[in-house]
């Protein structure tokens, strides 16, 4: 049994905005963007990382991060919270 990636894409981009303000909620809409902080790496301030709310294509334009669908994101959230020392060169910046 395979998993149907753009069909749980498309169902969640019904609900992107809802879905965007659970996982970041220190976001806020700007036009046709969400705006927060980068979830992956210690943001101090939102500005840099944006979700395109009718594509979900992604982007934190301060490090290059970029991804292509709610999936993507989400990923890399829970990643974020099951292993928040974990980093992708493998090295750990827990202390």
């Amino acid at each position: 049994m395979s998993i149907d990636f753009q069909t749980i894409h498309t169902a969640a981009l019904q609900d992107l905005p809802i879905i965007l303000a659970r996982w970041l909620p220190d976001g806020r809409v700007v036009g046709r963007e969400y705006e927060a902080r980068n979830p992956l790496r210690t943001d101090r301030r939102p500005g840099s990382f944006k979700v395109n709310l009718r594509t979900a294509r992604w982007a934190d334009f301060a490090c290059g991060d970029k991804g292509g669908d709610v999936i993507s994101l989400g990923a890399g959230v829970v990643q974020k919270v099951l292993f928040p020392g974990y980093t992708r060169s493998g090295q750990s910046h827990a202390r």
